[in-house]
């Protein structure tokens, strides 16, 4: 659901449409939840004890995961099982769940336990039972594949956009199309600015979970896409085999304080055994090294109009944009 959802043309509104067409397709919650409180934003209240910067900023890391020749192909093997099972009728979850302590099972969800607890180191005051990692993988073509703009959020409560505390994209390869971060975007009015990080190889970013995000290929114009499509072809394999264009693959993790997603799901034994034949013997876990930080910079989005147009469905009545000196290493 996460690479087709569009808020635009049409608005927020338009993708509530979306959403509630898809809910057609879902199955219905088994389970009741407990009442859940949100702050203004539509995330779920919880992260006490956690520094402002953290749930509130925008931040990113370069060289931050280890080992991302198997992670990318453990993602890229979790991607293709789930639509496999998808065609099948076998899959009712949209996206997978590790709990806040629950023990990993494999690379992915230990990537996924690893993330969640380098950025909630210092959280108090929550429900276990309701708090983790929901993660899940995307690997599309790097030229053509477009992810339309979205909200992260938990699909089994619509009409009630609930928003996780935060979400995170971990790059596993150097392709595709950057993400945009539409800063503080409602349904009330535009975004004030956009931050834009180019997918780059062990690249990890976090964002607050209530943010509107995508990474759609229309932006090529206005941001320069020839230079992604350029490196679409430079990720180098660890195989001799030709095995075509290099893919955009990341690695999707949002990590929800006192609430777990209805429809995420712990991950099927079937899948969990197909990823396991990726991973060698006494590898070990995927280690999250957040060292080397990057300081991205805002663009105010009245300089990229196309952004707008794209998101909101406005009408593009400025079309100076300010990406022309852009370096794409310093995204």
């Amino acid at each position: 659901a996460k690479n087709t959802a569009r808020a635009g043309p049409g608005g927020r509104a338009g993708a509530e449409a979306w959403m509630q067409g898809r809910m057609q397709e879902l199955p219905a919650a088994t389970e009741p939840q407990m009442t859940v409180e949100l702050l203004p934003d539509g995330r779920v209240r919880g992260g006490e004890g956690l520094e402002p910067e953290v749930l509130h900023s925008f931040r990113a890391w370069d060289g931050a995961v280890g080992g991302v020749d198997a992670l990318r192909k453990a993602s890229q093997a979790a991607f293709t099982a789930k639509a496999t099972r998808e065609d099948a009728g076998l899959s009712e979850g949209e996206t997978f769940w590790v709990g806040c302590e629950d023990t990993p099972r494999c690379a992915l969800e230990a990537l996924a336990k690893a993330i969640f607890d380098a950025h909630t180191a210092g959280a108090v005051g929550y429900d276990p039972r309701r708090t983790g990692a929901e993660w899940w993988t995307q690997a599309f073509d790097a030229v053509d594949a477009c992810i339309g703009f979205h909200w992260d959020m938990d699909y089994g409560l619509l009409p009630n956009g609930v928003c996780p505390t935060l979400g995170t994209v971990t790059y596993l390869s150097d392709a595709g199309a950057p993400t945009v971060f539409l800063v503080g975007a409602t349904s009330a009015g535009s975004p004030p600015a956009a931050v834009f990080s180019a997918p780059r190889l062990g690249k990890h970013v976090t964002f607050p979970g209530s943010w509107l995000h995508g990474a759609p290929s229309e932006l090529g114009t206005a941001l320069g896409l020839h230079r992604f499509r350029r490196r679409a072809g430079a990720l180098k394999r660890s195989t001799a085999e030709s095995l075509g264009p290099a893919p955009r693959v990341t690695f999707l993790c949002n990590i929800w304080i006192n609430h777990k997603p209805i429809l995420a799901e712990p991950l099927p034994l079937d899948v969990l055994e197909s990823l396991r034949a990726h991973e060698t013997m006494g590898s070990p876990p995927p280690l999250l090294g957040l060292t080397r930080r990057v300081d991205v910079p805002r663009l105010a989005c009245g300089r990229c109009a196309c952004i707008l147009k794209l998101a909101f469905g406005g009408d593009d009545d400025d079309g100076d944009d300010d990406d022309d000196d852009d370096d794409d290493d310093d995204d």
